[in-house]
């Protein structure tokens, strides 16, 4: 496993995390699923003074300890924007987490049978 893959696996916590959290906030919710900026979710300046609360709204809870770039924060809420207007599923991003899990047990095994070969030798 690499540490794109490991990212990746992240990412996609993050993203469920999110989903439960966004539970409680359906303004934000909705902000999320109707958004169409022309700049992204990143670059677009919103105008409206409401729009603007929910953007601000949406960094804080989502994003509260900064952790992510412009890129990764974008491509969370795309993912989730998905979820929420049923383009995939929430089972789906599941799934790959347990793959991403699976991938990296099986590379832990092999890890350890080449560690050890090397250590015994």
């Amino acid at each position: 496993m690499n540490i794109i893959e490991i990212k990746e696996r992240m990412s996609l916590q993050q993203i469920i995390k999110a989903l439960d959290t966004l539970v409680e906030y359906p303004e934000i919710m909705e902000y999320i699923k109707s958004f169409k900026g022309d700049g992204g979710f990143m670059y677009t300046i919103e105008t409206d003074p409401i729009y603007c609360a929910l953007h601000k709204q949406m960094e804080d809870l989502l994003d509260s300890e900064g952790t992510h770039s412009g890129g990764s924060f974008g491509y969370m809420l795309r993912k989730i924007q998905s979820v929420l207007n049923g383009s995939i599923t929430r089972e789906s991003i599941i799934q790959e987490i347990e793959e991403e899990d699976r991938k990296y047990r099986e590379w832990k095994e092999q890890y350890e049978v080449i560690k050890n070969k090397i250590n015994s030798e």
